[in-house]
């Protein structure tokens, strides 16, 4: 016996067109695994900080007309140089600050 005869009857080495096609055929259907097989899927988390954010970012849009015209206010009273401090707030605010650290 040859061994070419071998390796045909065992599919080895055969380049036919049918023999090559059925190869495909055989490696796509391994390659698909059904959806119960390969689990529920990706699953995403989002953090409360996130969710916080999110939130705080949608208020900020939808800001108020008060505190539009105290920005506007704070704003023309910087750009007059007529916007004073008080160095005792924050001063005070400093020191808490630091201690809380």
């Amino acid at each position: 016996m040859k061994i070419n005869d071998i390796s045909r009857d065992l599919g080895i080495g055969s380049t036919s067109a049918e023999s090559v096609q059925s190869r495909k055929v055989d490696r796509q259907q391994e390659e698909v695994t059904p959806v119960e097989e390969q689990g529920q899927g990706e699953e995403v988390s989002i953090s409360s900080a996130s969710v916080e954010f999110s939130r705080a970012a949608e208020m900020m849009e939808k800001e108020s007309p008060e505190r539009a015209r105290r920005i506007q206010e704070l704003q023309r009273a910087v750009q007059d140089g007529t916007y004073e401090v008080d160095s005792a707030k924050v001063a005070e605010k400093i020191l808490k600050s630091i201690l809380s650290e």
